[in-house]
């Protein structure tokens, strides 16, 4: 199948979730994982209508940045990945459009601090599964969080992004998430922002009230990285 025809099945498959839970297709957004794919095929779903790009790398994201802005192209990037305080200056050389993965008051200061003139709009992640091995704020402490970030000036608290556990069920994750950005928009209604849902569950994302779903290999087809 060409990157053409899994791309219409992904607008399919997000409209037919959006029109079942009473939304239009207009409302998700979605943002196209290319990590590990190649700047071709950034192109090509460009040229399909694709302008939200994920990336989890910061380096890759910079290289591609730089490459696809050599073609003239206005790509809106979303960083997904977790970020190392390190890292955040090569990130902000380049132009983000939403940063999905500021998880503590430390990530949020060092980001804010080195935000680009203008602002940038960021998501809370939050570990709705408390995992060990995932970034993310608890649940318990997104709000604290939250109201932290409101206090800083050159970042946008937009919403909240989550990845839920593997091998289980998506929706009851996703149902608390739903509830948890409402606490959010009580604080801040701007932040009304919700990213959920992967290749495997987007149309539950999407159901939950999903305002962004990252998709990958429902698009480019699967790549191991090199």
């Amino acid at each position: 199948m060409s990157l053409a025809q899994r791309l219409a099945d992904v607008r399919s498959r997000i409209a037919d979730a959006a029109r079942a839970a009473g939304r239009t297709a207009e409302s998700v957004t979605l943002v196209a994982v290319s990590k590990f794919h190649p700047v071709d095929a950034i192109v090509e779903a460009y040229g399909l209508g694709v302008r939200d790009f994920g990336e989890n790398i910061v380096q890759e994201l910079a290289e591609k940045s730089s490459a696809i802005a050599e073609r003239g192209l206005d790509v809106r990037w979303h960083f997904i990945g977790r970020l190392q305080r390190n890292k955040i200056n090569l990130l902000v050389r380049h132009p983000i459009h939403r940063m999905h993965t500021v998880d503590r008051v430390e990530l949020a200061d060092a980001v804010a601090q080195r935000a680009p003139q203008g602002g940038l709009d960021i998501l809370l992640q939050v570990n709705i599964g408390r995992e060990p091995q995932k970034g993310g704020a608890l649940p318990e402490e997104t709000l604290t969080l939250a109201r932290h970030v409101l206090g800083l000036s050159s970042i946008r608290l937009r919403g909240l992004m989550a990845i839920p556990p593997e091998g289980v069920a998506a929706e009851p994750y996703f149902a608390q998430m739903r509830d948890l950005a409402k606490e959010v928009r009580a604080l801040a209604p701007e932040a009304s922002e919700l990213s959920l849902g992967m290749t495997h569950d987007f149309p539950a994302a999407i159901a939950a009230g999903s305002t962004h779903v990252r998709v990958g290999t429902a698009i480019f087809g699967t790549r191991e990285k090199t």
